[in-house]
């Protein structure tokens, strides 16, 4: 079975990255690395030149441009399976192999480890809509046999080409933001299966930093990326293949997240301006990459 694995990058860190590459080598794929890092390519990527397939995107181009410039790659080079992660995704050895199998033979729909936190030891739950389109979590960890989702993060997960002809690319026009949970909607829509692997764990972290706020777990973001996850939530709303109760319930979710990281972030002042700015331009329907004026 051919599988490429597809890696996004943006001023990675040299031995996480180096690391990251040889077990992905090691778990049988062909790496394709989409770097994102500004002035580019990144030293760190172009040092591993002789190890991975480089595609420098001449900048941020965001990582849904990135990984469709990866899954374009592969498939021209004839990929059955193609794998994603960061740049700091750390999968175990049995990681490939065991998502791999989980697809089948031939190989259908998409597998996904457990994915756990690896500042706080939480899982990042897979989730299932309900008949009314509410985005329900169901914890993987620890069960005997692989769970159905709806929504899952790509980091991780492997996908049989033959999804894409289904589904569809990632959709550019979020640029970060909601970028996979909006892709596994049109996946699930078009009929193909998301299964979590609970034997299969991988840590990882998402925002720059954890902070509890009475009984909620904040992922503190930067001011851009609070931009991002205001505005793409408001998109969602214009989508008709997005359930509506799910997209209210990411409006008010990100609105209350803004808040919180306002309340604990260093510089309120930028993300004050930048959540404004997200909310306009939600409102407003702005897309693709974001440009302060």
């Amino acid at each position: 079975m051919t599988l490429h694995a597809v890696v996004v990058t943006y001023n990675p860190e040299e031995a996480a990255f180096r690391c990251l590459v040889d077990k992905l080598r090691e778990g049988g794929a062909s790496v394709i690395v989409a770097d994102n890092t500004p002035h580019g390519p990144s030293p760190v990527v172009t040092a591993l030149a002789g190890k991975i397939e480089l595609i420098d995107m001449h900048g941020n181009a965001g990582i849904a441009a990135a990984q469709n410039a990866g899954i374009r790659a592969a498939l021209a080079q004839g990929a059955e399976v193609l794998a994603f992660f960061d740049q700091d995704s750390t999968p175990g050895e049995q990681l490939l192999p065991s998502l791999v199998a989980a697809l089948g033979q031939p190989p259908s729909g998409v597998a996904a480890p457990v994915c756990i936190d690896m500042r706080t030891g939480a899982e990042y739950p897979p989730y299932r809509f309900n008949r009314w389109g509410w985005a329900r979590p169901r914890p993987a960890a620890g069960l005997p046999a692989p769970v159905e989702a709806d929504l899952i993060i790509s980091s991780g997960s492997v996908v049989a080409a033959e999804v894409f002809a289904r589904a569809g690319l990632m959709d550019e026009d979020f640029f970060i933001d909601y970028v996979d949970l909006e892709w596994c909607i049109r996946c699930r829509r078009a009929g193909s299966p998301i299964r979590v692997v609970p034997s299969v764990t991988m840590l990882h972290a998402i925002g720059n930093e954890v902070v509890e706020n009475g009984p909620l777990t904040i992922f503190v973001h930067s001011p851009t990326r609070s931009y991002y996850r205001l505005r793409n939530a408001l998109l969602l709303i214009r989508m008709p293949h997005v359930p509506r109760l799910y997209a209210l319930h990411e409006i008010a979710a990100a609105l209350l997240h803004h808040l919180l990281q306002w309340r604990h972030s260093q510089d309120r002042g930028q993300h004050a301006r930048f959540g404004w700015r997200g909310l306009i331009d939600g409102l407003r329907g702005v897309r693709g990459k974001f440009g302060p004026t």
